[in-house]
C-alpha cells in the first residue's frame, strides 16, 4: 500500500500544494489530481495540529493497493522531514511495494532488477541503457537525442562512473604512491546515495527522504548498486579487453 503525505497548517487542495514542499514530482502535470482530506475537520495530524492529508496519486494498476485517506496513528508510521514542512506516513503492516510506487507499468526507464533492503525487487535505471538517436544539434555538431524525458541521467551518471573508477583504482594500488591514507579524498558515498535516489525516482514515486524512511538502501551495498546503475563492471571489462587486444 502506498504512502500518504501530511502538510501541517495547509488548507490548499490542489496539485500546487505539493510543489510548496518540493514534492511536485509525486504528481506531475498530466497526471490526475491528488486526493485531499483537511485534518482540521476530521481530527488532529501526526504533529498534534491540523493540516492537509494528501494522497498524491490514485493507482489504477491491479497489482497496487491504494490506502484509505485517513489518519490512523495506531496502524501507521509517521515521520517528519528533518528540514521541509511535511510528514510521510504509511501502514506498518503494509509498507509500500515497487508495484505501489511505480510511475507506470512497465516502469519507463530500462535498468537492472535489484533486490533492496525491503526484500522487494526494484528496477534501477542504467545510465548507459537509455536509447538515443544521433542527430545534428543547433550548432551543427552531432548530439544524442534521448527518447526519455530525463536526459540528466546521462549527465549525472558519467561523473558518477568516473568517481567509482577512481575509487577502484585507488583501492587496487599497492602502495598508494606517495600519498598517506589520510591525504586521499574518500569516495563521496552521500553523493552516491543521492544519485541512486535520483535513479529510483525516475521509475518510482520516491525521493531521498522516502527511500531513507523505507530503509531501501544499505550503506555497505551503495557501491554495488552504483556499479549496476553506471554499468561500471561491463565498461571496465570492455576496456580491459580492448587493452589486451581482444
Amino acid at each position: 500500500m502506498h504512502y500518504l503525505i501530511y502538510i501541517p497548517g495547509a488548507k490548499q487542495q490542489s496539485r500546487d500544494l505539493l510543489a510548496t514542499v518540493g514534492l511536485s514530482a509525486l504528481a506531475p502535470l498530466g497526471t490526475p489530481e491528488p486526493h485531499f482530506a483537511p485534518l482540521g475537520e476530521v481530527g488532529a495530524g501526526p504533529d498534534g495540529g491540523h493540516g492537509m492529508l494528501v494522497l498524491p496519486w490514485f493507482n489504477r494498476d491491479g497489482n497496487a493497493t491504494n490506502p484509505p485517506l485517513a489518519f490512523t496513528p495506531d496502524k501507521q508510521r509517521w515521520v517528519a522531514h528533518p528540514t521541509v514542512n511535511y510528514w510521510l506516513g504509511y501502514w506498518k503492516e503494509q509498507p509500500p511495494t515497487p508495484a505501489d510506487l511505480a510511475r507506470s507499468n512497465p516502469v519507463p526507464y530500462p535498468g537492472t532488477p535489484r533486490k533492496l533492503e525491503d526484500g522487494q525487487t526494484w528496477i534501477l535505471p542504467n545510465t548507459f541503457a537509455q536509447e538515443a538517436t544521433i542527430a545534428l544539434g543547433s550548432d551543427g555538431k552531432p548530439e544524442q537525442r534521448s527518447r526519455y524525458k530525463h536526459e540528466d541521467l546521462y549527465a549525472l551518471g558519467v561523473p558518477m562512473l568516473d568517481m567509482l573508477r577512481r575509487q577502484m583504482a585507488f583501492e587496487a594500488a599497492e602502495p598508494h604512491g606517495d600519498l598517506a591514507v589520510d591525504e586521499v579524498e574518500p569516495w563521496d558515498w552521500a553523493k552516491g546515495y543521492q544519485f541512486l535516489c535520483y535513479c529510483l525516482g525516475l521509475n518510482y514515486r520516491v525521493n531521498d527522504f522516502i527511500i531513507g524512511e523505507l530503509g531501501l538502501l544499505l550503506h555497505s551495498r551503495l557501491f554495488e548498486h552504483l556499479a549496476f546503475a553506471t554499468d561500471l563492471m561491463a565498461i571496465m571489462k570492455l576496456q580491459n579487453e580492448l587493452a589486451a587486444g581482444n
